[in-house]
Order: structure tokens, then C-alpha cells, then sequence
């Protein structure tokens, strides 16, 4: 038998023998296609990595407002989460044609009804020790505004954000000087929510490493969701004026338009009579419902008094308005859902029809503040506000419309009435509770 020393030096010697013209090009050949087929290989793999990555995160830093070191009596001075903790906020730079462009946001959430409710959310998102456990915020898992994708957020996708944590269960409108006091843990609840905007504000007007800082903007857009959207309504027209004349201010809402409901208002009360609201409310509403002012915290009530240009994004058949605003087995009876539903629509043709420069996206999912993609005559709600937002003096109404339960409505347009122009106008007091039939 050879041996192993036998085998290795003829298969040295097979090797070593020189490859003719022929094999060379074979080889040569060979090896292009290895690296072409490597090439196609990783070309198809970054291809598909492009498609289905998503947009970036929308990564925002937390800010803190240090009231000890602030100038006394002086709205940073006065801030505070409803324990008595700093205020917060969370930034992101814009970029591009965004940097001049301002999106402030302000959150959702639950507020106070009662003190037992407000000593509960003070224990949680109400305080800001809860928030700076996240110093470094994905706005885009907050809410579908602060997407960074051009294609689905057209107008802000690379603009400043500033995402105001709601953290004073209160609208956003308490001015009460004096904490009151509790007989257990937090010992003293703040209700300073108009504070915490203003001071806000005052931060970013000298937020030089904010691209120039507030004072330099062109254009802004403060928004809200649920409760952020009824803060947005208090207070836009306000903000409006802390703002140079120069700068394009415009609102924007979704799943704020909270009915007036017999059922919902007596749950105003108790922000009404303890975090001193009155001067964040409209002078006008206050007195239209004299005796029952706490009227003027429903969405729909305080929607009907802002002069700013405002867009809103609303369901028939929000998810939480059916428990909250509509009698409690509205969620599961149709009649009831279809009934509560054509008051919104009906009192939201009256709002928009009041005033021109107002913007509707009336849709039938079953949401409330969600990332679905219902769409009217093409468009989602942020390619509307996008169209809406470069119209002047224009009025746009934009709805999809169908019975309770729609259970394809958030996913693409059943009915649309689009329209350019203003309807009659209508007295604000079609925003009343005493037109309701519930």
C-alpha cells in the first residue's frame, strides 16, 4: 500500500503542474461570477434592509425645568408636576428645511376628577421622576405625528419637536399659587399646568442650540392628542400671541372633540373648583355657561372659541368618548354608538362651518389617538394637514363616513365629502349639552 508520504508528494505534484491558457480563463471566468453573484447577493439584502426597516427612531432628550434656580415669580419659578416635582419636556433638533419649523406637542392622558384620582396620578405620570426614568424619549411611540418618514408625515417630518408630558392632570390650565395640602403621600398636590407651557415657551425662546431657538421661527404648529387636543383648544390663541406676528401659528388635534354630555360635564367640576382654570378659559364661554363653567373644559364646547387656524382629526366612534362623553353601554349597543356618533358629526359640520381656515378629518374607526391609516379620497390625516396647512383662508372636510361598527374603516376610505369652502355660519351655541339626546 503507499504510504501517506507516497499519496501527498504526487498530489504536490499534480498541482504544481502549470494550468493551461484554457483552465486559467476557466478559473478567471469562475471567480467573476462568485463576485458577481456576491455582489447581487448583498445588493438584494440592502435592498430589502430599505424597504421594510421603517422610518429612523424619532430619539428626543429630556429637559428640565429647575424652578429653584429660576427668577421668583417668573413662570419657571411656578412649574411643577402635579407632586410638586421639576417640569419636563423632551426635544428633538430639526434639520434641513425643518430646522426654522416647530412642532410643540402637547400630551395626552387622564386628568383629575376627583382627589383621590389626582393623589393616584401624582403617584405615577403625574410626577416627573416618572419620566426621567426614560431620559432619551422614541417620540414616534408616543403618537403618529412624530413620524420621520416623508411619505407619511410630509409637513413635520424633519422639524423641531417639543413633546410636553402632561403631567399636571389638568388641561394644561391650572394657576393655583398655593399647593393644596393632603393628609398622605404626596403631602401637597401643584396645580400649575399653564405655568408649565409658559415656562416651556420662556426655555425655548432662548434655546440657542435649538437651531436659532423659538424666536426664530417661521412656522408652528402646537397640537395635541385627547386631553393635549382640549389643552390645544385653551390655549392656542394665547400662544398664538407669545409668538411674532411674522410666525405661521396653526393648531392641530386628534380625538378631542369631547361632547358636552349630562354624563361627562360633572366630571369638569373637580379642575374647575380646585386648580384655579378660569383665566385659561374664553371669557366669552365662561360666560355663556355662567353657573356651570367647568361647560368650558368639554372639547366641543371649547373648540367653537379658538380664532387661530386649527385642524382636527376626530372618529365618530372614538374608543374613549364612547365610554366617557356617551351613556356606558354605548360602546356595546349599535343604535346608541350610531346615535352618539351622529352628534359629533352634526356639532363638527356646526365647527367647522363657523369659521374659515379650519380643517376636518371626520373618520368611522373605532380609535382613539391610534396609528391607523384610514385614509379619505387618498389622503391620511397627516398628507390632509399637510395640503391644508400650505391653503389660506380655505376651509377643508374631509370625511369618511359609516354605521357603527366599521370594522374596515381604519384601514382605507369608504365615503368622502371633501369641500373648499366655508358653510353657513352657526351660533356657538349649537355647542351646547341641552342639543344632545342623551
Amino acid at each position: 500500500m503507499p504510504s501517506i508520504e507516497m499519496e501527498l508528494a504526487n498530489l504536490n505534484l499534480e498541482t504544481s503542474e502549470p494550468l493551461s491558457l484554457v483552465q486559467q480563463a476557466q478559473r478567471r471566468m469562475y471567480h467573476r461570477y462568485v463576485a458577481l453573484l456576491a455582489f447581487l447577493l448583498a445588493t438584494s439584502m440592502l435592498c430589502l434592509y430599505l424597504v421594510f426597516r421603517g422610518p429612523p427612531a424619532a430619539l428626543a432628550e429630556l429637559r428640565v425645568i429647575d424652578h429653584s434656580s429660576a427668577q421668583p415669580g417668573s413662570a419657571e419659578a411656578m412649574a411643577r408636576c402635579l407632586d410638586g416635582s421639576e417640569y419636563v419636556y423632551y426635544v428633538r433638533p430639526g434639520h434641513g428645511t425643518g430646522k426654522s419649523k416647530w412642532l410643540i406637542f402637547l400630551d395626552g392622558g387622564d386628568v383629575c376628577v376627583s382627589l383621590d384620582d389626582c393623589m393616584e396620578h401624582a403617584r405615577g405620570k403625574a410626577s416627573s421622576e416618572h419620566w426621567k426614568r426614560t431620559p432619551v424619549l422614541d417620540l414616534a411611540e408616543q403618537h403618529h405625528t412624530f413620524s420621520t418618514s416623508a411619505a407619511e408625515n410630509p409637513l413635520m417630518w424633519n422639524w423641531n419637536w417639543i413633546f410636553l408630558v402632561n403631567c399636571d392632570a389638568g388641561y394644561y390650565s391650572g394657576q393655583s399659587l398655593r399647593p393644596l395640602t393632603t393628609d398622605s403621600e404626596p403631602s401637597q398636590l401643584f396645580f400649575r399646568g399653564w405655568y408649565n407651557v409658559k415656562a416651556t415657551f420662556e426655555q425655548l425662546n432662548r434655546a440657542s442650540d435649538l437651531n436659532g431657538g423659538l424666536a426664530e421661527a417661521t412656522d408652528v404648529l402646537i397640537a395635541g392628542c385627547s386631553a393635549g387636543t382640549v389643552g390645544t383648544f385653551l390655549h392656542l390663541d394665547s400662544l398664538r400671541s407669545r409668538l411674532p406676528e411674522s410666525t405661521k401659528v396653526r393648531g392641530y388635534g386628534s380625538s378631542g372633540f369631547f361632547l358636552a354630555t349630562p354624563k361627562y360635564l360633572p366630571l369638569k367640576q373637580f379642575i374647575w373648583s380646585e386648580m384655579n382654570v378660569s383665566c385659561s378659559l374664553n371669557p366669552s364661554c365662561l360666560g355663556t355657561h355662567e353657573g356651570a363653567e367647568w361647560a368650558c373644559l368639554a372639547g366641543s364646547n371649547a373648540a367653537g372659541y379658538v380664532q387661530t387656524p386649527l385642524f382636527l382629526v376626530q372618529g365618530l366612534y372614538d374608543s374613549v368618548q364612547l365610554t366617557e362623553s356617551a351613556p356606558r353601554h354605548c360602546l356595546w349597543s349599535f343604535s346608541c354608538a350610531n346615535e352618539y356618533g351622529s352628534s359629533v358629526r352634526h356639532q363638527m359640520t356646526q365647527w367647522l362651518a363657523a369659521s374659515r381656515n379650519r380643517g376636518l378629518f371626520l373618520h368611522s374607526c373605532i380609535s382613539h389617538c391610534g396609528r391607523d391609516v384610514m385614509t379619505v379620497d387618498g389622503l391620511t390625516p397627516l398628507q390632509a394637514l399637510r395640503n391644508w396647512w400650505e391653503l389660506e383662508n380655505v376651509t377643508v372636510n374631509l370625511t369618511q363616513f359609516a354605521h357603527y361598527p366599521c370594522l374596515t374603516c381604519c384601514l382605507g376610505s369608504l365615503w368622502a365629502a371633501p369641500t373648499s369652502d366655508s358653510a353657513q355660519l352657526e351660533s356657538s351655541s349649537a355647542y351646547s349639552a341641552k342639543s344632545l339626546p342623551f
